[in-house]
């Protein structure tokens, strides 16, 4: 059986999931908000953490590519008016 904040994290993300955590009000069971912090960050920390880095990598390589080629990322005046 699942517990709110695993399930949280399944639906939302790890960051959903660490805020229950903390703000969950209701003490059911015998562990501490950090032991579930914890467990929550061994279960899924390295999927977030190599899935964010990916994200990252892909896009600053993007920009990079479309800054070296000539795009001009400037603003354009139809977006200021």
């Amino acid at each position: 059986m699942q517990s709110d904040a695993e399930s949280t994290t399944e639906k939302w993300g790890l960051e959903a999931g660490l805020f229950k955590v903390f703000t969950n009000k209701d003490d059911k069971g015998n562990k501490t908000k950090g032991q579930q912090a914890k467990e929550l960050l061994t279960r899924y920390g390295s999927a977030y953490l190599i899935t964010s880095i990916s994200f990252a990598i892909v896009s600053f390589t993007l920009c990079y590519a479309l800054i070296s080629s000539g795009t001009n990322m400037t603003y354009s005046q139809a977006v200021h008016a």
